[in-house]
């Protein structure tokens, strides 16, 4: 059965760092600005259908970190149920500072409040350069 995507977009006017499950996804996804007709930039992440990630995906149960270039960092528990949202299902997913909002194949928005990533959170980012 063919998996999904994640469409990542970055809502804030700073580039960011995603770090999914561990892994850095993306280290400057653009971030917003009038010289870009205000368009979100976005990067895309494969779904999985297992109930937790073995690697970059987003799977039912995901940790998200984003990481602002001034030194903002959140944390966002993303979890996708597969009975609500098939795995095969493209997602977006806005990320913003503190918050998030999860879009479904119908329209239905899903809000995430984020809260302060651990160190051990943050530790492929300082890892990667």
């Amino acid at each position: 059965m063919p998996q999904g995507t994640v469409y990542v977009f970055n809502a804030t006017p700073e580039n960011v760092a995603l770090i999914l499950n561990n892994y850095l996804v993306v280290g400057g996804l653009a971030g917003v600005s009038q010289s870009t007709g205000y368009q979100a930039q976005s990067v895309q992440v494969q779904r999985s259908a297992s109930p937790d990630p073995g690697g970059p995906e987003f799977a039912q149960r995901n940790s998200l970190i984003v990481a602002t270039q001034s030194g903002q960092a959140y944390s966002f528990e993303v979890d996708i149920d597969p009975l609500q949202v098939q795995p095969a299902a493209d997602l977006q997913l806005y990320v913003t500072f503190g918050s998030a909002l999860l879009i479904t194949p119908t329209g239905a928005g899903i809000a995430i409040q984020g809260g302060q990533p651990s160190a051990e959170q943050m530790a492929p980012l300082e890892s990667s350069g």
